[in-house]
């Protein structure tokens, strides 16, 4: 039976660091959208899989330019992690305490690397400086927020930081009891068996957490391409059907009243026409920020398609749902839309359906439907309630 040795445990994590770092590199180059954070880790991982295998090289027993190299990886293995987390987290990437704890720490170590011949004085420069960055990335990994589809990552990858706290306090320990009978990794000693053990566990999880991490991003990125129109950001017709119909489900449960508008902005094809689709596009995206502008929290906004849009109005009854419409109607045609110094006058024209107790959301789509080509055919620019033009 093959004994196991910390040396051969540096190598392994060396090893392990190198295929995790270049695996998360070729994530980040194959994923469609890039995700932020993801290239930091992949060359944090890179940065200490060579700090590991510098060590290797040198049988565990560091010297001189050898322990500066390789605590100067690890140093950067840190803080790309740390403000990988930073840009993952969308904030702000200064990272000053961090960056002036590491330039104190590789002064440190290129003291302790070039004039101090002890393995224990470079192993407690090196505890050090870890004791007081893992609870900086301890906090940044946490700083995320309780985001669905993260949390699992975000626990797994704060428990390992935290473990590798343990194990470094741990191994200070060792140092300042038995100072210089440290001699390097080359004993097989239970605290150098368990400290590089538990180095190699932290790599292979980190590596998992980070992946489960992106993957929890990549999901929510698809269901909100999958949900929302990416022209205007507002939600698109299958979330709209979704989400008005669980609304309208409730509303009868609970039998309250509740309106649907369908609204158009009326000759919109003539600003294609004219000033070209770019134009009419950003006519559109601000015609989105006014009407979501004057909605409550709980309406549900929607583009239909082309210039369609849909609100479903929840507890609402037809008079204050009239009201509500035609303040929409007012703050499309109460300002020009300026896009690119092209100043445009637009309306709307909306159509108003109300629930009474039967079918469903599409069959509300329908009536203010009709209710809305009552509303171009009458002169647009105006609301009309389904019940003036027939029955339902």
């Amino acid at each position: 039976m093959m004994a196991i040795d910390p040396i051969s445990m540096l190598f392994t994590v060396g090893i392990l660091a190198m295929m995790a770092g270049g695996a998360l590199y070729a994530m980040y180059r194959g994923l469609p959208s890039k995700i932020d954070g993801l290239l930091p880790w992949a060359y944090a991982l890179l940065s200490g899989g060579v700090a590991a295998l510098l060590s290797w090289q040198q049988g565990g027993v560091l010297n001189g330019v050898a322990f500066v190299l390789t605590a100067g990886f690890y140093m950067v293995a840190l803080l790309l992690l740390l403000y990988g987390f930073r840009r993952f987290n969308n904030q702000p990437s200064r990272m000053t305490f961090s960056v002036s704890i590491s330039i104190v720490g590789l002064a440190c170590a290129v003291w302790v690397g070039l004039f101090a011949n002890e393995f224990y004085l470079r192993m407690a420069a090196i505890c050090v400086y870890s004791i007081m960055m893992l609870p900086v990335l301890i906090q940044a990994v946490l700083s995320g927020g309780d985001i669905a589809g993260q949390r699992l990552a975000r626990k797994i990858i704060s428990g390992l930081f935290a473990g590798m706290l343990v194990l470094v306090v741990w191994q200070l320990v060792m140092v300042c009891v038995f100072g210089r009978a440290l001699k390097g990794f080359d004993s097989s000693s239970v605290s150098n068996l368990v400290f590089m053990g538990g180095f190699s566990v932290l790599v292979f999880g980190l590596f998992f957490g980070l992946v489960l991490l992106v993957s929890g991003r990549v999901r929510a990125e698809l269901a909100s391409l999958a949900y929302t129109d990416p022209l205007t950001t507002i939600l698109n017709r299958r979330a709209f059907m979704d989400e008005a119909g669980r609304a309208l489900t409730r509303e009868r449960r609970e039998h309250r009243p509740s309106v649907l508008l369908m609204l158009d902005l009326d000759h919109f094809k003539r600003i294609n026409d004219r000033y070209g689709h770019t134009q009419g596009d950003c006519v559109l995206k601000q015609f989105a920020e006014r009407i979501q502008a004057g909605l409550r929290g709980g309406d549900v906004f929607a583009r239909y398609g082309g210039e369609e849009f849909l609100v479903f109005l929840p507890d609402t009854n037809t008079g204050d749902a009239q009201a509500l419409a035609e303040r929409l109607r007012e703050r499309v045609s109460g300002q020009p839309f300026e896009c690119k110094e092209v100043k445009t006058e637009m309306t709307v024209s909306i159509g108003l359906s109300f629930d009474i107790g039967e079918g469903g959301i599409p069959e509300l789509i329908e009536a203010a439907d009709l209710a809305l080509y009552q509303a171009k055919n009458r002169g647009r620019d105006r609301v009309v309630i389904f019940s003036d033009v027939g029955d339902f």
